[in-house]
């Protein structure tokens, strides 16, 4: 367990840092080396031609490098990280707690997994429409809500899982509870919105996969308040409604 957690950490540790090495140690050496090899060989050089000839020359370094080390290494490192996440959920769950307890059926497991990523991806999309709305300061807080909430459920739904607790269930406790989770999620959201000049969306991946190992630690350790909230906030009905609308409508047609 401890090993998965480091090498997941290490891992996207590496792709940041790979990241900062390009945008903060080569590009800044290769622009001073251009400009003193163009003074060495023409003298006086045109500043603003310099200029504009070394933005064609570094835009095209970052798409390269983008293709050829940013894309393939950060698709692997999210593939293997799923795995490692898994490792890391069972071995502190089993740790804890003992031995998993199965949902009814293999296929009910399957069915709730795929299902609970289709109603948390259609939960993200919803976050960020609401992020675009006109009054910027309230959509901003809401989008907030809504990703601390997330987070919160994907470091807990672990455990959940190996509980054999349904998708419905796990929503019901996040809604009950609201500001709990987001109190829990909240300096994860903090530490993958700080902004970056380049690679912000890969940075900001890199970050949450060293840091989400320690909160599925948290959440499989952790135990939800007894006392549910004054207010229940209901906030994943619209993306649970429209997943089953659409299932309904798919399976209707078959």
């Amino acid at each position: 367990m401890i090993s998965r957690v480091l090498m997941s950490s290490a891992l996207s540790a590496f792709v940041w840092l790979s990241i900062c090495a390009f945008t903060q140690l080569l590009l800044p050496t290769l622009h001073y080396l251009s400009k003193m090899l163009l003074s060495t060989v023409l003298g006086n050089i045109d500043e603003v031609k310099h200029a504009s000839s070394w933005h064609f020359v570094e835009t095209s370094l970052h798409y390269t490098f983008s293709a050829l080390w940013v894309l393939p290494l950060y698709i692997i490192s999210k593939v293997i990280n799923l795995f490692w996440f898994a490792d890391v959920s069972t071995g502190v769950y089993k740790f804890l707690y003992g031995k998993s307890k199965a949902f009814p059926s293999f296929g009910t497991a399957i069915a709730d997994l795929l299902y609970g990523v289709f109603v948390e991806s259609i939960f993200l999309l919803q976050a960020y429409t609401i992020k675009q709305f006109p009054l910027k300061e309230i959509a901003n807080v809401i989008y907030c809500i809504h990703l601390c909430l997330l987070y919160a459920l994907y470091a807990f739904e672990y455990k959940w899982f190996h509980m054999g607790m349904e998708l419905n269930v796990r929503l019901q406790l996040i809604d009950k509870n609201w500001p709990y989770f987001f109190g829990f999620g909240l300096p994860l959201f903090a530490a993958t919105n700080i902004t970056f000049t380049y690679y912000q969306s890969v940075i900001s991946t890199c970050i949450f996969s060293i840091l989400f190992p320690f909160f599925i630690v948290s959440g499989t350790r952790a135990s939800v308040p007894r006392d549910n909230s004054a207010m229940k906030l209901r906030i994943f009905e619209p993306s649970t409604t429209f997943c089953s609308y659409l299932f309904r409508t798919s399976m209707s047609r078959l």
